[in-house]
């Protein structure tokens, strides 16, 4: 079993383009929000469900799972993890939100840094989320909106919760978004980028934050 499974994985080194964007990343990584609003990105985005996980080399850990559910993209029904960290067991449900080039190995590391294991809050309480169940409600949020072509302004998240605000003109977002950090404790409240966008598409200035306290320092424009 061990033989064959390092056999397919070497057929689709081989085979499958564009590997290499696998096996590094750079530049700026979007957020949830950033990904979705952007209708020019790559992102496939889904679920799925750890089979196995080996060892591939020191340091680098590797499973098979199998996808749950499609969200954004096309990813290839049975699909590789890796990471630098040892974080995977069979079983596990994961929410992957990645670039991939052959819809079939993808990040779960620092280059995945919207991907994110399903467990439940060590804190849970009424209005309480964990990382994975507040991203996918976003998900189906924006699913809705953009399935119905909304037209207003949003809020998207839970309660006082929020990852982005921003107008949409028929389930397209258009103008200014604000999309904020999240992560567990919530910082729902420190702003992340301003973006604005033209029919789901950049148009025009987007600046990145770097939080300090409460003092909010412009990182980048372009």
């Amino acid at each position: 079993m061990r033989f064959l499974r390092f056999f397919f994985f070497l057929i689709c080194i081989s085979f499958c383009p564009n590997v290499s964007a696998f096996w590094s990343c750079g530049g700026d990584l979007p957020t949830l929000s950033e990904a979705l609003n952007d209708r020019s990105n790559t992102y496939d985005i889904f679920t799925c469900q750890i089979i196995e996980v080996y060892e591939a080399s020191s340091g680098i850990y590797e499973s098979l799972a199998y996808v749950k559910e499609r969200f954004y993209g096309q990813p290839k029904d049975t699909i590789f993890l890796s990471s630098t960290h040892n974080s995977y067991k069979i079983g596990d449900k994961w929410l992957i939100a990645n670039e991939s080039g052959n819809n079939l190995l993808y990040h779960t590391g620092p280059c995945g840094k919207i991907s994110t294991k399903e467990q439940q809050s060590p804190r849970r309480r009424e209005n309480i989320f964990s990382r994975f169940e507040f991203q996918i409600e976003i998900i189906h949020q924006y699913q809705n909106i953009t399935a119905s072509q909304t037209t207003g302004y949003i809020e998207l998240g839970i309660g006082e919760y929020k990852m982005a605000e921003g107008q949409f003109i028929n389930g397209q977002p258009f103008g200014k978004w604000i999309h904020y950090h999240w992560g567990y404790p919530y910082s729902s409240h420190i702003k992340y980028s301003e973006i604005t966008y033209k029919n789901g598409l950049f148009d025009g200035e987007y600046v990145i934050y770097s939080s300090n306290a409460d003092t909010f320092i412009v990182a980048k424009v372009s």
